[in-house]
């Protein structure tokens, strides 16, 4: 028997960490110490330039978005090539772990961490647009 999820049930059930659960103290899927999380997406009925996709989060899931690389990608905006193990203000990897550090230590409100959100993805035009 094969089982279908659609994309979002599957980036929402990694975001999860067993809130309010006897489990939640353990939180044992969306944690800070994530590095990164991968969901690979298939569409058989569409060219392989497009209709293969890996999503990349960089960081915690519950705190970060669902990056697309698709198959037929010739390029990544710069920001995604930059880094190493040290914290720096260029690589988005360390922007967004400093983003969601701050979520986690600050008492932010969800609209400062959407418009926070919102400028980093501006910033090094992640959607596109």
């Amino acid at each position: 028997m094969l089982f279908y999820w659609s994309l979002n049930d599957v980036m929402q059930g990694l975001r999860n960490h067993y809130q309010v659960t006897a489990h939640d103290p353990y939180r044992p899927i969306a944690v800070f110490r994530t590095e990164h999380s991968h969901v690979l997406q298939l569409r058989p009925q569409l060219p392989i330039a497009i209709g293969e996709v890996q999503y990349i989060v960089y960081g915690m899931t519950a705190l970060s978005v669902y990056l697309p690389f698709y198959q037929g990608m010739t390029s990544v905006p710069e920001a995604l090539t930059l880094g190493d193990n040290k914290a720096d203000n260029h690589s988005a990897y360390w922007k967004f772990r400093k983003l969601q550090t701050l979520a986690l230590t600050e008492d932010l409100t969800n609209e400062l961490f959407t418009r926070l959100t919102i400028d980093t993805d501006k910033l090094y035009n992640f959607s596109g647009s």
